[in-house]
């Protein structure tokens, strides 16, 4: 009986040497790149439901350690690119888990016509009120901001982007009772030829398929806010210009050493700015506002 104590003794001692140098607890690492631009820099991983996560280096690699044993949704997002999902199961036997992320920038496809010169000769031979239908909807109550419906109808996707800065895309033009024009909204926030130029992001491209109907961003306002625009009271008649320049060239990025440098670093938004529909649409209705001073 002495020597059966003497065992679950030892058993237990061993037990509990083993339990006491477990730690139950594992490492995720990985990388993160795009296959054709190479590793994403400061993508930022995290465990859902944790406070758990990482930040990919200058590598674009990320490693998250003292991960308890168990089964996770694990998320990978970077600016500009879908997030990216996977799942995953730290255990004693899987105590260092390799999982990499694979970003991709989402294409945007023209179904037709296949060239995308030949899309920008057929829009641009059509009349505009053929191509778009702008509607506008109403304004918020202190003309803050205005609300527009936009109807695509031709047979092709239109691509639209929204009011930023440079492009001038949504102009507000108010007239008077008479239909004489009091102001338009062109807002050039200082951007020229000489200098960089705020180019469009892939989340700033608006697509409205064929014969369909899209609410478009709400459209800020400026009006009052323009530091030299006169105080305007009074009833008027608010109309919509929405109108995309046609760059026949893109000013080199500050500090770009040639174009190429600049088209590397800019690729994507001379991607988007390609398909963006150039031209002036004025909405097919006005409404009345009423300014009063602030």
């Amino acid at each position: 009986m002495k020597y059966f104590f003497i065992y679950l003794f030892l058993l237990f001692s061993l037990i509990s040497a083993q339990s006491f140098g477990q730690t139950n607890k594992g490492t995720i690492k990985g990388k993160v790149f795009d296959p054709e631009y190479g590793n994403i820099i400061g993508a930022n991983i995290l465990l859902l439901g944790t406070n758990l996560g990482a930040a990919a280096d200058s590598n674009g690699s990320y490693v998250i350690r003292n991960v308890p044993f168990g089964q996770y949704a694990i998320k990978c997002t970077y600016i500009g690119y879908p997030p990216g999902f996977d799942t995953i199961n730290v255990t004693n036997e899987n105590s260092e888990v390799i999982l990499d992320f694979e970003l991709t920038i989402p294409k945007i496809s023209i179904v037709m016509p296949d060239s995308l010169q030949q899309y920008h000769n057929l829009i641009s031979t059509l009349d505009p009120s053929e191509i778009l239908e702008i509607n506008i909807d109403s304004v918020s109550k202190n003309f803050d901001y205005t609300y527009l419906t936009i109807t695509n109808n031709t047979e092709y996707p239109i691509y639209l982007i929204e009011d930023m800065l440079c492009f001038n895309t949504v102009d507000e033009i108010l007239k008077e009772s008479k239909g004489e024009e009091v102001s338009s909204n062109i807002v050039n926030l200082g951007c020229d030829d000489l200098g960089a130029i705020e180019l469009p992001k892939l989340k700033n491209l608006i697509i409205i398929e064929p014969f369909s109907t899209k609410k478009f961003p709400p459209v800020r306002n400026y009006k009052y806010r323009m530091i030299n625009s006169p105080k305007m009271t009074g009833k008027f008649y608010l109309s919509i210009k929405y109108q995309m320049r046609d760059y026949k060239y893109i000013p080199p990025y500050t500090m770009a050493r040639s174009f190429d440098d600049y088209y590397a670093k800019h690729k994507e938004e001379i991607y988007v700015l390609n398909r963006a529909t150039r031209g002036i649409f004025y909405s097919k209705n006005s409404i009345i506002v009423n300014l009063t001073p602030n």
